[in-house]
């Protein structure tokens, strides 16, 4: 809500660059809670499990085998180094290093009442 107010203040009070008129104020708010209630009816019809990480794991349960198969059948993986999307961000790309997955995955878990975990990272040898 105080987005809202927030968008519609800037936008009254910002200068017109073309020099036409600013739109009638109670027009332009009628158009702007308009939008608003589109999208948040388009919010309403996403599939939470796309976007949140809790209904992901209360869809798919508790289970930790269930969780680790879900991430590495949809997560696909890209290389580089660090986190650097996290659990949220893995989870809306689809796509992560092996850190930024294991990550996800430590989300789910934690979402899922396991307590205990970890994230362990091991170097590997060179051949």
């Amino acid at each position: 809500m105080l987005l809202r107010y927030h968008v519609l203040v800037t936008l009254l009070l910002a200068p017109s660059l073309s020099g036409a008129t600013l739109p009638n104020k109670i027009e332009f708010e009628a158009k702007l809670d308009k939008s608003f209630q589109v999208a948040e009816q388009a919010l309403e019809t996403l599939p939470m499990e796309k976007v949140d990480l809790v209904a992901l794991q209360r869809s798919l349960g508790t289970d930790p085998e269930r969780l680790r198969n879900w991430v590495a059948q949809n997560i696909r993986w890209v290389p580089y180094r660090g986190a650097l999307k996290g659990a949220q961000g893995t989870l809306l790309a689809l796509a992560g290093n092996s850190l930024d997955c294991a990550l996800l995955l430590a989300r789910l878990l934690q979402s899922a009442g396991k307590d205990n975990v970890r994230i362990a990272s091991l170097p590997l040898n060179q051949v």
